[in-house]
């Protein structure tokens, strides 16, 4: 049984445990500091009042509780099996390595649940420390942005970045920000494209990337890119997140020989403006002129961009215009659907689940939107790495020592 499983498990025992407490039965759990242990689906956690994306249950998406459910055990009632293997499941999932001896000696040998604790959450922090997870999130930076296979150094640019931010404790907010890249582990000034550091956004002005995703009349497959692994959704936008009413788009972008182009259009064009001065290889164009506009973006005399308006009035939808790819690599990192996706992602790759894990084909992470226990599960664990300035690390080490996870790993 895979652990959403057992998550989804879970279900079916709150109901037993809302008719206990009724007839003046309690539970109180205690973790290592003496707080109360919060369940998955505990309904005092303040951090699940809101539920989200509930259309998806309404829908039928459900999947199935199993039909013997088992009790959500308490610190307490852990043995030193459970954690050996809870050690085991973390240890092959992030290392692909069994745990070490020594870690799962001293489990084993543990006199009381508060000893094996320690000793498991000291082989956490070193495992989650490891080169061997640098280089699982290596394969799967690869994979999810789609350069980095071939063999030219370059390529690795955009994963290099990731895994610098990763193994030095520093937000992922910079895959959107930072104007350096990473060379033999170091930061140097990114000069690859020519393009003014002002100018400059973290992987959305990587020359590689660029050069992959950009070369497109269009710059669709940009747009669709820098959606799917930020924002994780499918270009393109449905719900009014940057986009332009349908009304405002110009007539040229609406129908084209009998294909509505405005669902794309509406969206692609706000964004787009902000790279128009990099050509298809991913170099800077000083001079852009309407020879150059491989975009399509409208252009005015001086060779400045044109947007068009959002209403009669020629009044603009946002009060920041996008104007640089600095500007809209930070615009997103301020928004709950990207903080929301960057947690989906964490979360995918520390439950393997096979969409989007590392190892696998899927390039969007699981959405944890099936039933309430993984829309609380999602938002506990974004409000978590929000609080931890999205920095992966840090998400990692506590997800793997807390009851989310422990409490859902089979012996």
């Amino acid at each position: 049984m895979s652990m959403l499983a057992r998550f989804n498990q879970t279900i079916r025992v709150t109901g037993i445990v809302i008719l206990l407490f009724a007839v003046g039965c309690s539970n109180s759990n205690q973790v290592d500091g003496g707080t109360q242990a919060q369940s998955l689906f505990d309904d005092n956690n303040p951090s699940t009042d809101t539920l989200k994306n509930k259309d998806s249950n309404e829908a039928g998406n459900q999947p199935t509780p199993s039909p013997t459910p088992t009790a959500t055990p308490t610190p307490s009632s852990f043995s030193n099996a459970h954690m050996a293997s809870s050690l085991r499941t973390v240890s092959l999932r992030i290392r692909r390595l069994q745990p070490d001896t020594a870690d799962m000696n001293a489990i084993n040998a543990a006199p009381n649940y508060e000893t094996a604790k320690t000793a498991y959450d000291a082989a956490i922090d070193r495992y989650v420390g490891s080169t061997q997870f640098a280089e699982i999130l290596r394969e799967y930076f690869k994979d999810q942005f789609g350069v980095g296979a071939s063999s030219v150094p370059a390529d690795d640019e955009p994963r290099n970045l990731a895994i610098y931010l990763f193994t030095n404790n520093r937000s992922m907010d910079e895959l959107l920000t930072a104007n350096f890249k990473i060379v033999n582990g170091a930061q140097v000034p990114n000069t690859d494209t020519g393009a003014p550091t002002d100018w400059l956004a973290g992987i959305l002005t990587s020359k590689p990337w660029l050069a992959r995703w950009a070369g497109n009349n269009f710059l669709f497959n940009y747009m669709r890119e820098i959606a799917r692994f930020f924002e994780c959704y499918h270009y393109p936008d449905n719900d009014n997140f940057y986009s332009w009413d349908l009304e405002t788009v110009a007539a040229k972008y609406r129908v084209r020989d009998g294909v509505n182009c405005h669902g794309c259009h509406r969206t692609m064009n706000v964004r787009r403006s902000a790279f128009y001065r990099f050509d298809q290889n991913g170099a800077w164009r000083t001079n852009p002129g309407n020879a150059d506009n491989i975009y399509g973006h409208e252009q005015n005399f001086e060779g400045s961009p044109v947007r068009e308006p959002l209403t009669p009035n020629g009044e603009f939808k946002f009060l920041d215009i996008i104007e640089k790819p600095s500007q809209y690599g930070y615009q997103i990192t301020q928004t709950d659907r990207y903080h929301r996706c960057v947690a989906r992602r964490a979360l995918t790759i520390a439950l393997n689940h096979q969409a989007g894990s590392p190892g696998q084909s899927g390039i969007l992470p699981y959405s944890f939107d099936q039933n309430e226990g993984e829309i609380q599960l999602l938002d506990r664990w974004t409000d978590k790495l929000n609080a931890y300035e999205r920095k992966w690390k840090p998400f990692f080490v506590d997800f793997f020592k807390s009851l989310d996870f422990l409490n859902n790993v089979l012996d």
